[in-house]
């Protein structure tokens, strides 16, 4: 199975609006059922592996609930070369959390990332769009509680992916 850890994110006014946005410039948006926040994307995994990555992830129990602030549409690589549009996460937790998973995981085979930007995408980018540089910069998109993370599997369709639940960690 394809599979990653994950924060889910309840669209509120500010990101659906980003997201038509986008979606008017032509770009493939995410579905806004699908919007996350990926703490660690694992890659394909053998599904006789489901335990020992639950097992991995109940290090996030009693982590404790946080709140991050959603802010700034940016771009992956660089603003000067555009592969995937976000809205920022800002949170010390966020960040703390992301490398604690990452550590546990790392002791299943599972490599270590080198570095982490907390983002939700809203688009990825196949072909120069005029206007999607302008879209890049300063916005507010409120705060949201963090109280669970989600081990997901990603089944890839025609219709864009479908994200499921397969364990969830109270924090």
């Amino acid at each position: 199975m394809r599979a990653f850890i994950a924060i889910e994110i309840e669209p509120n006014e500010e990101i659906r609006k980003a997201l038509e946005e986008t979606r008017a410039l032509g770009l493939r948006t995410v579905a806004e059922e699908n919007l996350h926040i990926n703490l660690k994307f694992l890659g394909e995994v053998d599904e006789s592996r489901t335990e020992e990555i639950k097992k991995a992830l109940d290090c996030a129990g009693g982590f404790g609930s946080f709140e991050v602030e959603l802010s700034d549409i940016g771009a992956f690589p660089n603003s000067g070369f555009i592969k995937v549009v976000w809205i920022g996460v800002k949170s010390d937790k966020i960040t703390q959390l992301a490398m604690m998973i990452d550590d546990g995981l790392s002791g299943l085979g599972f490599n270590k990332e080198k570095s982490y930007t907390p983002h939700i995408t809203l688009a990825r980018v196949s072909r120069k769009v005029d206007g999607l540089k302008e879209m890049l910069g300063e916005k507010r998109f409120g705060t949201q509680k963090v109280e669970e993370v989600h081990l997901m599997k990603s089944t890839l369709g025609q219709g864009g992916p479908k994200y499921e639940k397969v364990y969830s960690v109270r924090l």
